[in-house]
């Protein structure tokens, strides 16, 4: 039998059931964050360029990220690459003048796959505010 609720409890039964309801939304977010942004990071650093020099540390090998959440329940996830390298992002990304003239176009590769893994990231967010 259902439990029965005075007019003026009302309200708190309310804000009960949407303290629920955000808590899990909050937690199954942050899950589907970190998973994809390690998906994010996996994938740049199969597509980041490797370095033509023998014994440099590889731009890839600099790339991660971390998830995290803040008091207003706000889930954060940050792509960054680690020093040194994180001062060759712009100009991979971007391209650059050469020391001779020329101009290096960019790669474009980190935007391609931010794309890509924006459009999969809203679609699973979508399913779980509407509890699919």
């Amino acid at each position: 039998m259902a439990k029965g609720v005075k007019a003026s409890d009302i309200e708190k039964e309310i804000q009960k059931v949407f303290k629920v309801y955000s808590d899990e939304i909050v937690e199954k977010s942050f899950k589907i964050t970190k998973k994809t942004m390690s998906k994010f990071v996996k994938r740049t650093k199969e597509k980041a360029p490797k370095s033509k020099i023998k014994g440099r540390k590889h731009f890839a090998d600099s790339i991660s990220s971390t998830t995290e959440t803040n008091a207003v329940n706000e889930v954060i996830g940050t792509w960054y690459v680690k020093d040194p390298n994180y001062r060759l992002t712009h100009l991979l990304e971007h391209g650059h003048q050469n020391r001779n003239g020329t101009r290096t176009p960019g790669t474009h590769f980190i935007s391609k796959i931010y794309e890509e893994i924006a459009t999969e990231y809203e679609k699973e967010l979508e399913g779980v505010i509407r509890n699919d």
